[in-house]
């Protein structure tokens, strides 16, 4: 019985981040992706939302664009059909980070913070939770006061 339940609360999460990936691809279409990357996200996003975890990956990595390194980043992180790797999903939002998407700028700072890739870089933290807020992530404010 728990393995259903803890499938089931999966399933939640999973249905959360889709709506979290779509709802994100809306808002920071401001990166202008070209033609080619727009309708190359637009198909990876349908294979994610299809639950096609390993296909989507696939299709996200081979797309050089800001929100397709996010969203890599989040497939690490939240283990989409692998393996969690927080190491990997760092590499993945700093990748995003420099494509100004605020989130993933905020969540590069955690791992800068943390030490998650390698040791605590509190100075470099504060640079990229210092850039979130500039993008409008407000709780990159709170972190960035609680870290000085």
């Amino acid at each position: 019985m728990p393995i259903a339940i803890t499938q089931m609360t999966q399933m939640i999460r999973i249905n959360r981040l889709n709506k979290l990936f779509i709802s994100l691809l809306v808002a920071t279409w401001a990166s202008a992706p070209l033609a080619d990357e727009k309708r190359d996200l637009e198909r990876a996003q349908k294979s994610l939302a299809a639950n096609e975890y390993a296909k989507a990956y696939e299709q996200y990595s081979g797309i050089d664009h800001p929100l397709a390194f996010f969203t890599l980043g989040l497939m690490e992180d939240v283990g989409m059909g692998r393996t969690t790797d927080s190491k990997a999903a760092c590499g993945w939002y700093g990748k995003a980070a420099e494509g100004q998407i605020p989130l993933a700028t905020f969540r590069y700072a955690q791992c800068l913070q943390k030490g998650i890739a390698g040791k605590p870089d509190p100075t470099a933290a504060a640079h990229w939770y210092q850039q979130a807020l500039g993008l409008g992530y407000q709780a990159a404010g709170c972190e960035l006061g609680k870290l000085y």
